[in-house]
């Protein structure tokens, strides 16, 4: 019976010895779980105020408020969070060109890396515009500050929310008048230079141009891409801008091919300058591109609920920019998909009762308003 016994207890022991060892490798698994702290392998390259920066790496909480992310010493808002991946919005990092990004998490620290920061974006995003509301929902904002580099520029922006209240619309000539005239005629309360047109001397590149569900232009054929590898789409008052991807030089053509319940209103031009919140490859070489010129653009959020329109002066001690400038400006305002309208001496923006009769900024440092063909207008 004694050996019975003495036995017994060996088989349970021999049975609570894996037991054990299980339990504490179990148990040292979930320490080192909970212990290791945070690391970051890759995040966006560059940031700006209130512009997202995704990070990826492990030891993040799926919990948002469990995560701090610093930026230096300011903390950024998570507004995404998943073990291996963080979406966080950047702080106002003022003049900084680089900081070091941390997590924590449960009190543990990751390593640090480097991001670079945008002063130019993180101005434009952080500017005290002298803002005036023309009326609810669309906001006239000006201002004239150093930006890329020393010289001074003059910026004109409307920042509009779409709703039942205000419409955003395409408008055309059959003849060249002035921008204010146009969006007069339009009943608008703010409105800007659109598509290119002819210009003596100049080839053709007329726009593909849709309105109410009617083709109003066709549009020239064989034009450069440069010109017409974007669209703006209003349909039922949502905002959409587009980039065309075929490489030929019909791409007036590929608009119009358009179904109309998809695209009620439309018009052509380019460059596309922001995808999908990325800056595009732009072509430097080309002077359209590279050349510091006034400058009238587009850009939309990813709802196409709001909308941004901007207009850039020369002349009159303001210096113009270029169309990757003009893409920087557009996405530090918020823009998800930008496009470039004709610039130059075409540049013009127009809010009722406000500047002179309407012409709130200076085109090539003067009051002239060249004629245009068509407008993008808000009423």
């Amino acid at each position: 019976m004694k050996r019975k016994i003495i036995s017994l207890h060996l088989i349970l022991a021999l049975i609570a010895i894996p037991l054990f060892v299980v339990t504490s490798c179990s148990d040292k698994a979930d320490k080192e779980k909970i212990f290791s702290p945070p690391s970051i392998t890759s995040m966006t390259a560059t940031c700006f105020y209130n512009s997202t920066v995704v990070i990826t790496g492990k030891g993040f909480s799926p919990n948002k408020e469990d995560n701090i992310v610093k930026f230096g010493a300011v903390s950024g808002t998570v507004i995404e969070a998943k073990s291996t991946s963080l979406s966080v919005k950047a702080p106002d990092l003022a003049s900084a060109t680089t900081v070091d990004v941390t997590v924590t998490n449960s009190g543990l620290i990751s390593n640090a890396k480097t991001i670079e920061v945008d002063v130019d974006q993180n101005k434009i995003a952080t500017y005290a515009w002298a803002s005036t509301t023309t009326k609810p929902g669309v906001i006239y904002k000006s201002g004239k500050f150093s930006l890329f580099g020393s010289a001074q520029r003059s910026l004109y922006i409307l920042d509009v929310t779409l709703d039942a209240s205000n419409t955003l619309g395409i408008g055309v000539a059959t003849s060249n008048i002035s921008t204010t005239a146009m969006s007069n005629n339009y009943n608008a309360v703010a409105g800007v230079n659109a598509g290119y047109f002819k210009l003596s001397g100049s080839y053709d590149k007329d726009p593909y141009i849709r309105i109410d569900g009617a083709t109003v232009q066709s549009g020239d054929l064989n034009v450069n891409s440069v010109f017409t590898n974007s669209v703006l789409i209003v349909n039922e008052n949502v905002a959409t801008v587009r980039k065309f991807t075929q490489d030929h030089y019909n791409q007036n053509l590929i608009a119009a091919a358009t179904p109309f319940a998809q695209a009620k209103n439309m018009i052509v031009c380019g460059p596309m300058l922001v995808t999908s919140g990325k800056i595009e490859s732009l072509d430097m070489s080309i002077s359209h591109n590279s050349s510091l010129a006034a400058r009238t653009g587009l850009g939309v959020t990813a709802d196409g609920k709001r909308v941004f329109l901007v207009v850039v002066d020369t002349g009159g001690g303001f210096t113009g920019i270029t169309t990757l400038q003009l893409a920087k400006i557009l996405q530090a305002l918020g823009a998800v998909d930008a496009m470039n309208f004709d610039g130059g001496g075409s540049s013009t923006m127009f809010v009722k009762n406000q500047g002179d009769s309407g012409l709130v900024n200076s085109p090539n440092g003067g009051t002239y308003q060249r004629p245009v063909r068509s407008i993008v207008y808000v009423k």
